[in-house]
């Protein structure tokens, strides 16, 4: 898809309904902006990139866990905004202590 490609912005069109695994993966997206008929957003689709906002123009009914991977701290730095940010916030705060988790466990594996 787009991993890997040093992108600094993206776009999307209005009829954008799923943003694959890994689409966006690794690159230096501080903003995105998802459109209202976006549905659902799978893991890492948006990982491992320096987020600040993220938009919500509508309500997605599926957000993997680790679709944006934003941990803790991470989530302490961003502004999520839109129709139901609310939620969504509370959601991905949510999500932030699995991240935690999980990078927790992968150092105790690579310290091994």
């Amino acid at each position: 898809m787009f991993a890997f490609n040093r992108l600094e912005k993206v776009g999307f069109g209005e009829n954008l309904f799923s943003i694959p695994h890994a689409a966006f993966h690794h690159n230096t997206l501080s903003e995105v902006v998802l459109p209202e008929n976006t549905q659902e957003i799978l893991a890492e689709a948006f990982s491992e990139n320096p987020l600040t906002d993220i938009r919500f123009e509508g309500a997605p009914t599926f957000i993997h866990r680790y679709a944006f991977r934003l941990g803790t701290e991470e989530m302490a730095n961003l502004n999520v905004t839109g129709m139901v940010a609310k939620n969504l916030r509370a959601l991905l705060d949510y999500h932030a202590k699995s991240v935690d988790d999980y990078k927790k466990l992968s150092a105790l594996y690579r310290s091994e």
